[in-house]
């Protein structure tokens, strides 16, 4: 067993070998020695402490440092602990609230987001694209990993209001998930302060004291707030940096699980153009289980573009049954490239 967050705050302290295996050895506490410690380096506090494969990993805010080996048997000989190793001098964990184990490594939110320790000891700066998300929920309350989702999940908070970060770590994508509750009639947003899987399902705690759980039976919370699905690319740019291109059409392909409204919109030249169509539940009905929605665009000629789309509840007939509205399976685009590139103003010009 580590400990760590002594009146030393760069102390970290292990104990003697504890693997009970009977009812009257679990009721035994863990030994401390006080040779068995560790102090780190320059007086830096531990802000963190996992295990990872046979190491255990030590964080301070702005350093990473690893110990292997077994560690000493009972009497404090044959101890073959490392020592610290340092891993990174340029990026630590700033909560231990964030620290999780994955089959990937080890998630933590550095000063600037979330970082990957991977199980060769190189960070990755895993959560780059969700750094804008990050800056503003900038506290992070838990972090669980959900392997029926082959998810990392991470609770994240900007006052009262939280998002749920979701890393799936099969398709490489982040997602975000606004967790709702009913105030009345009136969907509010949550404020999460923990969350851990138990008996298979994934929970969570609010600031009042109240405990939600995932229900994989249903696609609505509390029972029926509608949860919209949204996709949106990145940038896309098809004639490269500064080249001009023509759009002439936009279309998503989507398979319908349930009733939805369906929004498209077009985003061009970095968001000096938008164009945007709702199709509604009665429009779409008549097509089968696939789906194909085209936007004829307004303004052809760009030089980036990129698509959002989003399902909501039907406005109108027929209305949504199961929730569990659209899968969006691709998009397409008919363009062509255009000659020249883009021209700044005169005073960009010599």
């Amino acid at each position: 067993m580590w400990l760590a967050g002594f009146f030393r705050r760069d102390r970290v302290q292990y104990s003697k070998p504890y693997d009970p295996s009977t009812a009257s050895e679990y009721a035994l506490a863990p030994e401390f020695n006080d040779a068995f410690a560790f102090l780190l380096p320059g007086g830096e506090a531990c802000t963190g402490l996992i295990e990872m494969d046979d190491k255990v990993i030590v964080f301070t805010a702005s350093s990473i440092f690893a110990i292997a080996g077994n560690g000493p048997d009972d009497g404090g000989r044959n101890n073959d602990f490392s020592g610290l190793q340092l891993v990174s001098s340029d990026s630590g964990c700033v909560d231990p609230r964030s620290l999780v184990a994955t089959p990937m490594g080890v998630f933590f939110q550095a000063p600037s987001g979330m970082f990957l320790l991977g199980r060769d000891l190189q960070v990755n700066f895993i959560g780059a694209r969700v750094r804008d998300l990050t800056d503003v929920y900038s506290e992070v309350t838990s972090a669980v990993i959900v392997p029926a989702a082959n998810h990392v999940r991470f609770t994240c908070r900007s006052g009262g209001e939280s998002i749920i970060l979701c890393y799936d770590f099969d398709q490489n994508v982040w997602l975000r998930w606004d967790p709702r509750r009913l105030s009345g009639p009136t969907p509010v947003a949550m404020s999460l302060v923990g969350a851990c899987l138990h008996d298979g399902k994934y929970h969570v705690l609010e600031a009042n004291g109240t405990v939600y759980y995932e229900d994989p039976t249903t696609f609505y919370d509390a029972g029926s707030i509608y949860i919209p699905l949204s996709v949106e690319t990145s940038w896309l740019q098809a004639a490269e940096q500064s080249g001009w291109q023509r759009i002439r059409t936009v279309a998503a392909m989507c398979e319908r699980l349930d009733n939805h409204d369906l929004t498209m919109t077009l985003t061009q030249d970095f968001g000096s153009s938008t164009q945007t169509y709702t199709w509604s539940s009665a429009t779409i009905a008549d097509q089968k289980l696939k789906e194909l929605v085209e936007m004829r665009t307004q303004v052809q000629k760009c030089t980036a573009f990129k698509i959002a789309i989003s399902d909501a509840a039907p406005a109108g007939l027929p209305a949504a049954v199961t929730g569990q509205g659209v899968k969006v399976l691709g998009f397409q685009v008919e363009l062509s490239g255009k000659r020249g590139i883009y021209k700044p103003g005169t005073q960009q010009r010599n």
